[in-house]
């Protein structure tokens, strides 16, 4: 009996769901920025691509992107009332890449309670006190604050010591350096995460400023351990926990219905009995799963209202 509940109301939820969809209006699409440059700085390296693993990771997670470079004047946001972007990534921009944006993107963030990641892009004065520019290798740890970050996000950085790596070897075996930035915080609007060993200055930070929401992170965005570790944590944090949702929604959708599919006559419908063949289930399960992201929908967009 209980597992006939459970189809009902999973079939309810996917009805309700369809029409919440409409009415919320946005897309689950990731917008990412890039700056595709040597960038000019007293180091005269690169600040973004061609080695940036973002996008590695939002594939990894299985994201659904567009890609913009840098520099541009204007970005489309929405098409006929409709957000087309749920979060965005900046890599490697400068404050003048920025600035013409500047204005459009928070906008939309407020429009939408849109929350954007900065990967190793030059800090906003007008946030964060001070920084520097760096190409000496460092090691960073998780602060107190961001311990308990990566926590609610299942991942365990406590006492982990971080190497960031700022250097990637080219075709002819050289190394092509990467800078990062060493920022100074003292607004307690912001939440440091990454901290330099042996330095006062931070590495990464929450912030919210302004009714806006953003995550900042000042290594080079290049193959290593940290940039896979915060990944995990900028990904999932700029879509509001998204992706723990839909790794425990799956584990426990998959058991339902593999539940509806075994019982007995006696407990489900008919067409759910086990004299069915395995072919005749497996058709089944996937019809059934087919409607797995409609009604991830409605449960996504609760959580939205309630996490952080």
């Amino acid at each position: 009996m209980n597992n006939t509940i459970m189809f009902i109301v999973a079939i309810i939820a996917i009805i309700i769901s369809s029409a919440f969809a409409q009415e919320f209006k946005l897309k689950m699409n990731t917008l990412y920025i890039t700056a595709s440059y040597k960038s000019v700085s007293q180091f005269n390296t690169y600040g973004a691509n061609p080695n940036s693993q973002a996008l590695v990771m939002l594939e990894a997670y299985g994201m659904n992107y567009d890609v913009v470079e840098l520099p541009t004047e204007s970005l489309t946001l929405e098409n006929e009332g409709v957000a087309l972007y749920n979060s965005i990534v900046i890599d490697g921009a400068t404050q003048d890449m920025l600035a013409p944006l500047k204005n459009q993107i928070e906008d939309y963030q407020r429009r939408y309670s849109i929350r954007v990641t900065y990967l190793n892009c030059e800090p906003d004065r007008t946030i964060f006190s001070d920084y520097s520019q760096n190409i000496e290798g460092r090691d960073v740890r998780l602060t107190e604050q961001g311990v308990e970050f990566a926590k609610k996000y299942h991942m365990n950085g406590e006492l982990i010591i971080f190497n960031i790596n700022n250097c990637v070897l080219d075709q002819k075996n050289e190394c092509i350096p990467y800078y990062h930035y060493e920022v100074k915080i003292e607004n307690p609007k912001i939440t440091p995460l990454l901290k330099y060993e042996n330095l006062n200055e931070y590495a990464g930070a929450v912030v919210r400023y302004n009714d806006l929401e953003s995550i900042h992170f000042w290594i080079p965005f290049i193959d290593s351990s940290i940039a896979s570790f915060v990944s995990h944590l900028w990904i999932s944090w700029a879509n509001y926990g998204m992706i723990m949702v839909i790794e425990d929604f799956t584990l426990a959708f998959k058991w339902m219905i593999s539940s509806l599919i075994l019982v007995s006559t006696e407990l489900t419908a008919p067409w759910m009995a086990v004299h069915h063949t395995t072919e005749h289930r497996l058709k089944i399960w996937k019809i059934l799963l087919s409607g797995r992201k409609i009604f991830l929908v409605v449960y996504l967009k609760v959580l939205i209202l309630k996490l952080n």
